[in-house]
């Protein structure tokens, strides 16, 4: 009998896939070098050092539970990447195409508004989120119920969607040296007014007004949406 392999988003899905990237491949890609590097660093390590951008931004197992069978994050986010990859190369050439008269903006912000929900979603799988749904818990395990009760949750994931792209104007920045970097925590938010100073939530939270979010696309581009 004839084994059938099936691949999404480069996954061999009949493959256990032990180093898991907590930022997609098909993002890291965009801030590597013609050697498929990229320069990593870690900051509280105070390490500085380039590797194979197929090796940043990753740790053994990060999404695994002893609830889930093995690689069943995994595989739900190489689906989403196996689509999403041809996603973000047809965002940043129609942003080469509107600089150079081809295409109106308003035709690049319709594709990333269709897509804000897969946006989103790399934005509660990324490092800094996990970190953060673990942080002071006994059980570090915690995270993936957390991870899950907010990308599962589509309700949840459309309606904050909805309000960004509603609600939050939008605009596209360019790093002429492609010297944009990227963080673990993919999107990056920043408060530009003082919303209260006790709170259960912080004041750069996505959906708030006087919030500035930052979406990477590329060493040279960025979304940003305000």
């Amino acid at each position: 009998m004839n084994k059938v392999i099936n691949k999404i988003g480069g996954i061999d899905l009949a493959e256990n896939v032990i180093n898991q990237h907590y930022i997609p491949q098909c993002i890291l890609k965009h801030f590597s070098n013609s050697k498929n590097q990229v320069i990593e660093a870690l900051v509280e390590q105070k390490k500085v050092y380039k590797t194979n951008y197929r090796q940043s931004m990753s740790e053994r197992y990060t999404y695994e539970h002893s609830t889930l069978e093995t690689n069943k994050i995994e595989k739900f986010f190489s689906r989403i990447e196996g689509y999403f990859a041809e996603v973000i190369i047809n965002i940043l050439h129609m942003i080469e195409q509107y600089e150079s008269g081809q295409v109106e903006f308003d035709e690049i912000k319709m594709i990333v508004e269709r897509y804000m929900r897969e946006f989103l979603i790399f934005y509660y799988r990324s490092g800094a989120l996990l970190y953060e749904f673990s942080f002071l818990q006994e059980n570090e395990e915690i995270k993936i119920p957390y991870l899950l009760n907010n990308i599962t949750n589509s309700n949840y994931i459309r309606d904050l969607s909805t309000t960004i792209t509603t609600y939050y104007n939008f605009s596209i920045i360019k790093s002429e040296d492609m010297a944009f970097l990227l963080s673990d925590q993919y999107i990056s938010t920043s408060a530009l007014a003082i919303k209260g100073r006790f709170g259960n939530v912080s004041n750069r939270h996505l959906g708030f007004r006087d919030v500035i979010a930052f979406i990477p696309l590329s060493s040279k581009y960025y979304i940003v949406r305000v």
